[in-house]
C-alpha cells in the first residue's frame, strides 16, 4: 500500500464536516448518558477534554507529518505488511459501528420525543439511503454539500443561542464542584468517549491540502467553545428541570423564542438531521474506502452498499435496550476511541520511528 494521493478537499472542507459530525454528539448531551448529577460542573470537563483531545491527535498527527501521502491503512501495510490487514478491519468496524451508533441514537431521540407519524424502521431506511448517496458522491461532493450545510447549522445555533440568553437566570449556576468532583470526570469521560473525529482523521488527512496543525486547533477551540456556551444556556435556562429531560439541548430549544420565531425546536432538529446525514456518509465512505483497500475493490458503490446494509441491520439491533444500555455505556465508547484514535496509531508510530533507525544505521 505505497500508492500516494492526491488531495481533493482543503482543510477548512475537511474541518467542517469533522465539526458537524462533532456538533451532532453535543446535540444529543444529557446528564442521563454522562452519569451525572451537575451539568454546570461539565463547564471545567470540557476545560480538560479540550487539552486531553489535543494529547489524544498527536500520533495521528505525527504520523502524517512523517508521510503525508498515506492513510493510517496505508501506513499500517508499509510498516507490517499483510499483518496491516488486522489494523484495517479494526477501523472497518469502528467506523460502521459509529454510523450505526449515531443513526440508533437519532431514532431513539425521533421516537421519544418527536413521535413521528411514520415508523422508525421507514425513518431509518430513509436516513440510510440518503446518506448512502452522500457517501457515494465522494469527498468532494460531500466536503462541497457540508459547506452549505455549516452555513445553515452556524444561522440555526445563532439564532438559538440569541433567543435563549432571554431565558437565562442567575440562581441557576450553583458553585463549581459543589457536590464535589464526579460529575467533572464523567463530563470528561463521556465527552473524549465520543470524539470518534479523531479516528475518522486517520483516514482522511491526507485527502486535504493546507496547513492541517491550524485545522486541527480551529476545530478542536471551536468545538468546546460550542459545548461551554451551550452548557452555559441550558444551565441558565433550565436549572433543575434539565434534571429530568432525555434531550436538554432540545428541551431549551423547545422554550427559546424570538420575535416571531417561536419554535425553535424545529431549526434544532433541523440541525440535526442534517448533521446525522454528514456524520454517516463521512463515516459510510471511508469504511468503503477500507474495505476497498483489504479486498482490492475497484467498484466503491458494492461495498457502500453492503456496508450500509450492514450499518441499518445494527442500528436496528442496537434499538434494544438492554443492547443500546451497553453500546451507550460511556468506559466501552472510551475504549474503542482511544484504541482507534491514540493506541493503534502510537504503536505505528513507534514502529516507523523503529523502521527510521534502521534505515538510518544501515
Amino acid at each position: 500500500m505505497t500508492k500516494t494521493k492526491k488531495a481533493v478537499i482543503t482543510v477548512p472542507q475537511l474541518f467542517s464536516m469533522l465539526f458537524i459530525s462533532r456538533l451532532i454528539v453535543s446535540m444529543t448531551y444529557s446528564l442521563r448518558l454522562s452519569n451525572s448529577t451537575s451539568m454546570w460542573d461539565h463547564i471545567l470537563s470540557a476545560g480538560i477534554s479540550f487539552i486531553v483531545t489535543f494529547l489524544l491527535v498527536i500520533p495521528v498527527y505525527s504520523l502524517f507529518s512523517s508521510e503525508k501521502k498515506f492513510d493510517i491503512v496505508d501506513t499500517s501495510y508499509n510498516l507490517m505488511g499483510k499483518a496491516g490487514t488486522i489494523i484495517t478491519f479494526i477501523y472497518i468496524i469502528y467506523y460502521i459501528f459509529v454510523c450505526s451508533y449515531t443513526l440508533s441514537v437519532f431514532i431513539d431521540f425521533v421516537s421519544n420525543v418527536i413521535n413521528p407519524p411514520i415508523s422508525t424502521v421507514a425513518l431509518s431506511i430513509a436516513v440510510i439511503l440518503s446518506s448512502w448517496y452522500g457517501a457515494s458522491r465522494g469527498i468532494e461532493g460531500l466536503a462541497r454539500t457540508s459547506g452549505i450545510i455549516l452555513f445553515v447549522i452556524g444561522l440555526s445555533i445563532f439564532f438559538i443561542i440569541i433567543s435563549l440568553m432571554g431565558s437565562l437566570e442567575a440562581t441557576n449556576y450553583q458553585p463549581l464542584l459543589y457536590n464535589g468532583t464526579s460529575s467533572m470526570w464523567n463530563g470528561v469521560l463521556y465527552m473524549i468517549s465520543r470524539t470518534s473525529c479523531i479516528p475518522a482523521m486517520a483516514m482522511l488527512i491526507p485527502k486535504a491540502k493546507g496547513s492541517i496543525k491550524k485545522g486541527i486547533l480551529f476545530w478542536n477551540v471551536s468545538i468546546y467553545a460550542l459545548i461551554a456556551c451551550l452548557i452555559v444556556l441550558i444551565v441558565g435556562a433550565l436549572g433543575s428541570f434539565l434534571d429530568t429531560q432525555l434531550f436538554p439541548v432540545y428541551t431549551a430549544a423547545s422554550i427559546a423564542k424570538l420575535s416571531s420565531l417561536q419554535h425553535m425546536d424545529a431549526l434544532y432538529l433541523g440541525v440535526w438531521t442534517m448533521g446525522v446525514f454528514v456524520k454517516i456518509s463521512l463515516f459510510l465512505m471511508i469504511s468503503a474506502e477500507c474495505t476497498n483497500k483489504v479486498f482490492k475493490i475497484k467498484n466503491r458503490s458494492g461495498s457502500l452498499f453492503i456496508i450500509s446494509l450492514i450499518v441499518f441491520i445494527l442500528s436496528m439491533c442496537f434499538g434494544k435496550d438492554y443492547i443500546y444500555k451497553f453500546i451507550s455505556n460511556n468506559m466501552f465508547l472510551l475504549s474503542i476511541t482511544v484504541l482507534t484514535a491514540f493506541i493503534i496509531p502510537l504503536i505505528l508510530l513507534i514502529f516507523k520511528l523503529i523502521k527510521n533507525r534502521k534505515e538510518v544505521k544501515a
